[in-house]
């Protein structure tokens, strides 16, 4: 059986002068029946000290709401979080991407979201049992300190391997 990836993909902006560290984390929520937004809330607050954290498998805006919550009361400052609108399981329930930054640091600058059907070789036309809808959101940044404009993507497909949710430390660059 194929295990899940999941990919947080930071790409920055490069130039000369190197101006610190930015943490980007990426997080499975598991959007089953049995999840339990309150406790991932948690278990987010675990992770430590993080810029932006990329999630997947987001049950609803509701439990988005209280991902972000609970990074504004671990590390302060204002929060924000963008929703795809694209991410249907194969039960057709909701398994939506985000992405939750902290407003004093960055500015949106814009948001792209890439929408694919997934279907399996055989199961017949498009709405039938095995199906569903994926995406890739993807936002462009502006890091206030740095001033620095970067792209940061998240996805969750099917592949022969796993990607850590351990934060990445991305290096950071002011254009010159």
């Amino acid at each position: 059986m194929l295990k899940k990836l999941l990919c947080a993909i930071c790409a920055l902006a490069a130039g000369p002068a190197l101006a610190g560290d930015l943490t980007v984390a990426t997080f499975n929520t598991e959007s089953d029946s049995d999840t339990v937004p309150s406790l991932v809330a948690q278990q987010i607050k675990e992770l430590g000290p993080l810029d932006i954290l990329a999630v997947q498998e987001v049950q609803d805006q509701q439990a988005l709401f209280t991902y972000t919550k609970a990074l504004a009361e671990e590390h302060g400052g204002r929060w924000r979080y963008v929703i795809s609108e694209s991410g249907t399981n194969r039960s057709r329930q909701d398994d939506l991407l985000g992405i939750i930054y902290n407003t004093d640091a960055f500015r949106q600058l814009a948001t792209t979201e890439f929408h694919m059907v997934r279907s399996k070789e055989g199961a017949g036309p498009y709405g039938e049992p095995f199906w569903s809808v994926r995406g890739v959101l993807m936002l462009r940044l502006f890091h206030y300190d740095t001033e620095t404009e970067f792209q940061i993507a998240t996805c969750i497909s099917n592949a022969a391997m796993q990607l850590t949710s351990a934060p990445i430390r991305p290096r950071c660059y002011r254009p010159s």
